[in-house]
């Protein structure tokens, strides 16, 4: 519902010719006009009167006004197509590093955008270059042991870009290795995340691992409390052999010795 708007005035209006000036408050709630008469209607026709100087009449206002009660307007901003880290994606001209995977397959980024997101990749590319080299040369990250899809994967998120609708258990361990070692913080926590809410009999025992390899203390006690779990409920897990650490084995057998 529309507010009743009002507008408080303070004002002068001063006419020279007609020796008018006059001080006046006034609230206005309507479009009703307010003031005083500057002359008679027919005193303007009259030479004698001299109210037209130079075939003008001069009237001054000057004054304050305060508003209430004013519906606020909604600001709108116009629709974006794309977001900044998309268009940045797209746009092959400017990218200026070469990251190859296993000398098989390259990506091209943006160093400005790796340095920011990667403590490591900052490291790499702070490197002085070479004598008689330019600093214009495409900078190189040579990346192994690394599958191409987990590496696009973290690249794209650092532009803010989800490659994949959905991850398989492999992927995110896989992702979640790989955001440690390159020291992307914040996509190691949405992947530890990612793993604790889908631990399940059929990767508990593969996100342990990659807990262990990605130093992430918290996943690590998720998988411990779910393992557990399943051993009291003499639950089957999946590939419950190939736990890696000691701290998971010994873990194992202490539950064994106490049935």
């Amino acid at each position: 519902m529309t507010k009743a708007v009002s507008i408080s005035a303070s004002f002068n209006i001063t006419c020279n010719t007609t020796n008018v000036s006059k001080n006046l408050k006034f609230v206005y709630t309507t479009n009703t006009g307010y003031g005083p008469k500057i002359c008679m209607f027919d005193d303007l026709f009259d030479a004698t009167k001299n109210i037209f100087v130079d075939k003008r009449l001069i009237i001054e206002v000057t004054g304050s006004f305060t508003i209430k009660n004013v519906d606020e307007v909604e600001a709108k901003m116009s629709k974006v197509d794309k977001s900044l880290g998309l268009m940045l994606w797209e746009s092959e001209a400017d990218k200026n590093v070469s990251i190859v995977i296993d000398g098989e397959n390259e990506l091209k980024a943006h160093e400005c955008v790796l340095k920011r997101r990667s403590s490591k990749f900052a490291k790499l590319l702070n490197v002085k270059p070479e004598p008689g080299t330019t600093s214009d040369v495409e900078a190189k990250i040579v990346i192994k042991n690394k599958s191409f899809d987990t590496v696009k994967e973290a690249i794209m998120y650092c532009y803010d870009i989800r490659n994949s609708d959905t991850l398989t258990s492999e992927n995110a361990a896989n992702i979640l290795v790989f955001a440690d070692e390159y020291e992307i913080q914040d996509l190691k926590e949405n992947m530890e995340e990612f793993c604790i809410e889908n631990l399940s009999v059929s990767n508990a025992c593969l996100f342990a691992n990659s807990s262990i390899t990605a130093k992430s203390e918290k996943l690590k006690r998720e998988c411990l409390k779910f393992l557990s779990n399943c051993m009291k409920t003499a639950t089957a897990v999946r590939k419950k052999k190939e736990l890696k650490s000691n701290s998971f084995n010994s873990f194992f057998k202490r539950t064994l010795s106490q049935k």
